[in-house]
């Protein structure tokens, strides 16, 4: 994969990570890349927010929108993944939901118009278990495996999440590469 990846955890407040593949699977693999301080380095990471109290579902999609298109266009992503929404239920209230779907949906809509390659979205258990080492790993857990991955203190759970989220992403797309690779071996063998 040529070009980095964009990592999402969708919300009101979302949290987004970008960072190259060929530097971060040779950083998450085998610990090869490396700061100034022996520290992995950590891909661009930040917080967004797309609306707060008394601001509706439509304002709230369309300021997202906008944002994922400009930062597609800035970071011209190969690949983009995204924290699923959880089940029905688990948000709390039907307006969460609505929201987390609806960002999701778009998410896919835009990966789709835009041709991103390589998209996913990603279950928050296997996530958090990559990670962090537990599929019910909490906030604090989560800001802890980032500061072990030598990325220094990060304030925003939303910002922690998408450097969890990129961290899974890069191992998934390197598991398809390696899977590409068996494949073809297969089918050359049989010739």
């Amino acid at each position: 994969m040529t070009g980095p990846l964009l990592a999402l955890d969708l919300a009101t407040h979302a949290g987004w990570a970008v960072g190259p593949i060929p530097a971060a699977r040779e950083a998450l693999a085998i610990g090869a890349l490396s700061g100034a301080s022996g520290a992995i380095v950590k891909p661009l990471s930040g917080h967004v927010q797309f609306g707060g109290p008394g601001v509706d579902t439509g304002m709230v999609l369309g300021r997202y929108r906008t944002w994922l298109n400009d930062t597609i266009a800035f970071h011209a992503p190969h690949g983009i993944i995204w924290e699923a929404p959880l089940p029905a239920g688990a948000h709390g209230s039907q307006q969460t939901a609505v929201r987390l779907i609806g960002l999701s949906a778009l998410t896919e809509e835009i990966c789709a118009a835009r041709r991103i390659p390589w998209r996913r979205k990603a279950n928050n258990q296997k996530i958090k278990k990559f990670f962090a080492g537990h599929g019910r790993a909490d906030k604090a857990r989560v800001k802890e495996a980032c500061a072990q991955m030598g990325w220094g203190e990060i304030s925003d759970d939303n910002e922690a999440d998408a450097l969890a989220v990129w961290a899974f992403g890069v191992s998934l797309i390197y598991t398809d590469a390696q899977r590409r690779r068996a494949r073809l071996a297969r089918k050359l063998k049989g010739i």
